[in-house]
């Protein structure tokens, strides 16, 4: 993604690893949702035993522990977790808004801000998710060899499709690694 970036090939940008990454998060919180250990409701509805006046206090810390660890983002993503639901409602919203941001940059031909992306990714989405109050489910949403079967099913064209040019791209790589060896191994002699 980041080589379509520099390259300025914006036609490209977008079709190719932007959706994929996206399309593959999506996958991840389908079959973390299968097991109630990788989901986010459990975690969420367990902050909210505490008595009623602490409850929405420690909600917001449950929430802000496992991205932002601070109320303003000191350590992001110190706790990360990868949990259905997490996923879906905060990393996905990231990586969009990166995506759009580099898309953005590509169409205006702009440089890449960090520091107002990064303002603008903690403005939009994560001190909202940390002040949300959106129920997450706490037992597991379908099967997970369902959810397996479906994900192998979707992503089996794009392997096989990108299998030989894996192989072409690791064989060149190992080629490359053995013509380094064999010169870091002169250089060594002398």
């Amino acid at each position: 993604m980041l080589r379509s970036f520099d390259a300025l090939a914006w036609t490209l940008f977008p079709l190719t690893s932007s959706k994929t990454l996206l399309k593959i998060l999506y996958d991840m919180d389908t079959i973390l949702n299968t097991n109630q250990q990788f989901m986010l409701g459990p975690w969420i509805e367990s902050a909210k035993v505490a008595p009623l006046e602490e409850k929405s206090q420690f909600e917001y810390n449950a929430r802000n522990q496992i991205t932002l660890w601070g109320p303003r983002g000191e350590i992001v993503d110190y706790a990360a977790k990868q949990w259905g639901g997490l996923v879906m409602d905060y990393y996905i919203p990231r990586w969009t808004l990166f995506v759009d941001t580099l898309r953005e940059c590509l169409i205006n031909n702009s440089t890449f801000d960090k520091d107002k992306f990064r303002q603008k990714v903690f403005t939009n989405v994560e001190q909202p998710f940390t002040f949300s109050k959106k129920i997450y489910p706490v037992e597991p949403i379908g099967s997970t060899l369902h959810a397996l079967e479906q994900i192998y099913e979707t992503w089996r064209p794009f392997y096989t499709s990108n299998v030989a040019i894996y192989r072409k791209l690791t064989k060149k790589l190992k080629e490359k690694r053995m013509q380094r060896k064999k010169k870091n191994g002169k250089r060594n002699q002398l």
